[in-house]
């Protein structure tokens, strides 16, 4: 019985954790931290990233509708230019 008491005993004392478990809830907290805020940032950024990219896309749009009307007008300009040199006075 008295044996049994100290064996007991040297269950219920407290040694301290070990180098090995300390290393494993290190390594996993930080994989549960990568984890989350892996999760926050995609959801988070990701959304804003479609926005950005569909404002990008209309923005594009824009300029290629206004690249094709400059173009128009650099046409115009020509022809205006042509006309006038040839209605010029020539009286010599």
């Amino acid at each position: 019985m008295a044996r049994a008491l100290m064996t007991f005993r040297q269950l219920l004392q407290w040694r301290g954790p070990s180098l090995r478990g300390l290393v494993f809830l290190l390594v996993g907290a930080a994989a549960a931290y990568a984890g989350a805020v892996t999760l926050y940032l995609t959801i988070s950024v990701g959304s804003a990233a479609f926005t950005l990219g569909e404002g990008t896309t209309a923005i594009v749009a824009l300029q290629d509708d206004l690249g094709h009307r400059q173009a128009l007008l650099n046409v115009a300009l020509d022809r205006c230019r042509e006309l006038l040199a040839g209605t010029g006075p020539t009286r010599r």
